[in-house]
């Protein structure tokens, strides 16, 4: 059986390092497959190997501070994530956690597939809601996933097109 496995990084109480949840909740939104499973795991994906164990493709969406400009989308491999970890481990748990949970995967023999990592570039670190850059970049960030699940049959065509409803929070926690 095909599976896709979508995790969501973050702390939804910092501002902009919550865009993993607000990612997650668009997508949420969608008629998806049974065969996709969505996970928040916040500030602690030490568990998320065993949503990714056996997954065919697994995504995973979050903010970090690379020092560029806020609301910038980065989106790597798995063989991107490696060379990098390392470094962004030693600046955030998260990371430290979620590349455990990734090993543990593959030492059971269920790596995924296929990995992808979609990082935010922040800007707002405390509070509820999104800075406006991140917003943007949560909707491109859910817009490219969903292209990713329609290419591979998980998600209907129709979901492509623009949503009549968005609520998204914003910094002042007031619904744009």
């Amino acid at each position: 059986m095909r599976r896709v496995s979508i995790i969501g990084l973050g702390n939804l109480f910092k501002g902009d390092y919550g865009a993993g949840f607000h990612v997650l909740e668009s997508l949420g939104r969608e008629p998806l497959n049974d065969e996709v499973f969505i996970g928040y795991f916040g500030e602690d994906p030490r568990w998320a190997g065993g949503l990714l164990y056996g997954s065919d493709l697994a995504v995973a969406v979050g903010a970090f501070p690379f020092g560029g400009n806020p609301g910038m989308l980065h989106v790597w491999t798995y063989n991107v994530f490696l060379e990098h970890s390392d470094w962004m481990a030693c600046d955030c748990r998260e990371i430290e956690f979620l590349s455990h949970a990734i090993l543990r995967a593959d030492l059971a023999g269920g790596l995924p597939h296929e990995i992808l990592f979609f990082w935010i570039e922040p800007l707002a670190t405390e509070g509820v809601g999104l800075s406006k850059q991140v917003q943007k970049a949560v909707r491109r960030t859910a817009s490219m996933i969903k292209q990713k699940l329609v290419d591979g049959d998980f998600l209907h065509e129709k979901a492509l097109g623009v949503s009549r409803f968005l609520r998204m929070p914003t910094t002042r926690g007031i619904y744009a």
